[in-house]
């Protein structure tokens, strides 16, 4: 082999040894890149299931507090329509009372609103007044003489039933539905805690 066979064989032997190595770190790179490819295809697929059942678990939990807040707002309307039924029930009960029911009714309201040291009237409506038992008033002034007061019948109003008094310009209406109207939020109150009580 003379001299310049040999330079070509050397550059020969040099380029296939770096082209081997060329080769290999090209498959060690391509490799890497495809380990490291897979990795973060892991970790991508990772982050995103954690996603995904965080996403799910919040998910469920705002369902669930929705249909409690829904459970909770019908418990509400139930009780609430029962409230005002009882409510709205309550001058139809008393209107099923004996007279004698009524009128002891009757006198306890009168003996919790009338006035102090006053005299007034006393107002029925035209169908209580027939039906006014004759000692009412006079039972009642015995009760009210005690405080300075005195009340005496007056003239029919036009109520469906309890009374109106009198004081004056001074006028209470003391029949079922003012009495009613004017203490409805105590009556709910009252009313829930007895039919709710826990």
């Amino acid at each position: 082999m003379n001299g310049l066979e040999e330079i070509v064989l050397a550059i020969k032997q040099k380029a296939e040894t770096r082209g081997a190595e060329i080769i290999a770190a090209a498959k060690q790179k391509a490799e890497e890149i495809k380990l490291e490819a897979e990795n973060k295809a892991k970790a991508e697929t990772k982050r995103a299931e954690e996603e995904t059942e965080r996403k799910c678990k919040a998910l469920l939990e705002t369902s669930a507090s929705a249909a409690e807040s829904e459970r909770l707002r019908e418990i509400l309307k139930f009780k609430s329509e029962q409230v005002r039924e009882i409510i709205a029930d309550i001058p139809v009960s008393l209107s099923r009372l004996t007279a004698e029911e009524y009128f002891a009714v009757l006198e306890k309201i009168v003996l919790s609103n009338f006035h102090k040291g006053k005299e007034g009237t006393i107002h029925f409506s035209a169908d209580d007044l027939k039906r006014l038992p004759d000692d009412f008033i006079a039972g009642i002034n015995k009760t009210l003489k005690k405080e300075g007061a005195a009340l005496n019948l007056g003239e029919a109003v036009n109520i469906k039933n309890g009374f109106v008094l009198r004081y004056g310009d001074i006028e209470e209406n003391c029949s079922f539905d003012a009495i009613i109207n004017s203490k409805e939020d105590a009556l709910k109150d009252k009313i829930a805690q007895i039919l709710f009580a826990k």
